[in-house]
């Protein structure tokens, strides 16, 4: 029902449906898989339960049984953005152009959907992939997000307090936070444990549908939100492994070793997204 009502507002949602069945499907071992089949049934009931006073409006207003979709847009704006810092938006105007296209959604959506694959056509699906793994992942892990782009003195200056010294100090502890939150998360996937029983893969899970989902879309700092709680979770993972190699070796240095495969790619991971969090910041790039 919860997810009913979120689709009711995100259309775009509908991708992760399938992940939430396989979730219930391959967790909890106890119950018989019959049984999870009947609560997956059940659960899609509901949802349909949910969305279908909507979708019912959206028929008796303008003819047509479905949920408003927004995804279309987010998608042409995700590739027509250039920059790799959020703040560098200018999805206003193209919000205004794509209100003019035509009188509803539908038809928006329709002239809207004509672009994006002429532009795909024109650019080379490979240099578009090429051009959104460039620019979407620098906007959205970004260690600049909008609290710090808003203290005195940041691009979006909108606190009324001037106070430059107190805002940097406030500033210096997001970015140092923040950073540690995703370098130290994205390491600790390394060291997650691959079982049906294991909370962590659907956690995994949860996190590649957002990366996909990050590539193609409009994405600004704020769209990490979702995974946050699950790169806390890699990242308490990761200083575990960290400190429980430090007490189990004599010389209190055997956790720099780079000889296993796990630590070379939790440090690979946190090279990666140290790059890609703290690079525009340091290389103003």
């Amino acid at each position: 029902a919860l997810f009913g009502l979120a689709l009711n507002t995100k259309h775009l949602l509908k991708l992760f449906l399938p992940v939430l069945l396989v979730a219930l499907l391959i967790s909890a071992d106890k119950i018989p898989f019959q049984r999870k089949l009947k609560l997956s049934t059940v659960g899609v009931l509901v949802l349909l339960l949910t969305v279908f006073p909507l979708a019912l409006n959206t028929w008796r207003h303008h003819g047509r049984f479905s949920l408003p979709d927004s995804s279309v847009f987010s998608v042409w704006a995700g590739l027509s953005d250039k920059g790799r810092h959020f703040y560098d938006d200018d999805t206003g105007r193209m919000m205004g152009e794509y209100l003019n296209t035509g009188p509803d959604i539908w038809t928006r959506n329709k002239i809207t959907k004509a672009r994006i694959l002429e532009k795909i056509r024109q650019d080379g699906p490979g240099n578009v992939l090429i051009n959104q793994v460039s620019k979407q992942y620098f906007r959205v892990f970004s260690v600049k997000t909008f609290f710090t782009t808003q203290l005195a003195g940041g691009e979006l200056h909108a606190y009324s307090f001037e106070a430059p010294a107190i805002a940097g100090i406030l500033r210096l502890w997001a970015y140092a936070f923040h950073g540690f939150l995703l370098i130290a998360g994205a390491a600790g996937l390394a060291y997650m444990t691959f079982s049906r029983k294991n909370p962590a893969v659907l956690f995994c899970l949860f996190i590649l549908y957002h990366l996909g989902v990050f590539l193609i879309n409009h994405v600004v700092a704020r769209h990490a939100l979702p995974i946050l709680p699950m790169l806390a979770y890699f990242a308490g993972l990761s200083v575990e492994r960290m400190f429980s190699r430090w007490k189990s070796s004599p010389h209190g240095r055997e956790f720099l070793s780079v000889g296993k495969f796990r630590d070379i790619l939790a440090a690979s991971l946190a090279a990666c997204m140290a790059f890609i969090s703290l690079g525009p910041l340091l290389l103003k790039f």
